[in-house]
């Protein structure tokens, strides 16, 4: 997974040929190159992006064991919720993450190498390319619960599906400034941001119809 981060934003002097700018089709992207700026970059870099790995990795067994712990002081119909939540949460998380990285990111370095490409070279920094790519897929996934959030909220009787419905245009502004405050501020990257997260949003109207008591 690490060596698929790095080299999905990499090029090699081979794949630019004689091409000053950088330009190159390297995974759907124009140009760019990844750079270190000190000896021990790299490896503190892969260093941390295997322990972020292996906490995510690690996330089932211990939440099994943060489950079995408390399950004792839980009744019957509490174990049964939180047996349901534990699972979805983490695959709607993991589905956010995937989508970031497969979909989200490759459109959003195309669109930002594109547009520094008449005045300059893009040049990513290791550390910052490995920690803006986590961000994002940190984001997302969190995103991404959302319908998860909204079928628990209305199965309680806290949120109603008619309340999300007619606060829809609110939430759509809303899912517009934060897509600008989570990347720069570009129309593009908006777009980009603000589409997913308005598509979770119907789909948690949905699930909060389906939980509603």
């Amino acid at each position: 997974m690490e060596d698929d981060l790095i080299g999905k934003y990499m090029i090699t002097p081979e794949d630019t040929g004689n091409n000053t700018t950088g330009a190159c089709a390297c995974s759907g992207i124009e140009s760019g190159n990844v750079i270190v700026t000190s000896p021990m970059e790299g490896v503190i870099t892969l260093f941390k992006v295997s322990i972020f790995m292996g906490i995510y990795l690690s996330i089932p067994i211990i939440i099994y064991q943060l489950f079995s712990f408390v399950s004792p002081a839980l009744y019957r119909r509490e174990k049964k919720i939180f047996i349901l939540i534990l699972p979805v949460s983490y695959i709607l998380f993991t589905g956010g993450a995937l989508f970031t990285y497969i979909v989200l990111l490759p459109f959003m370095m195309q669109f930002f190498m594109a547009f520094a490409a008449p005045v300059a070279v893009s040049l990513f920094k290791l550390s910052e390319l490995i920690s803006f790519v986590v961000m994002m897929m940190l984001i997302m996934g969190i995103i991404f619960q959302w319908p998860l959030i909204t079928a628990i909220f209305s199965k309680f009787g806290i949120l109603s599906p008619k309340l999300l419905s007619e606060k829809r245009r609110y939430a759509i502004v809303i899912c517009f400034i934060l897509g600008a405050f989570m990347t720069d501020p570009t129309f593009i990257t908006q777009i980009m941001l603000a589409i997913p997260m308005i598509i979770l949003y119907e789909i948690g109207i949905l699930t909060a119809r389906l939980t509603w008591i």
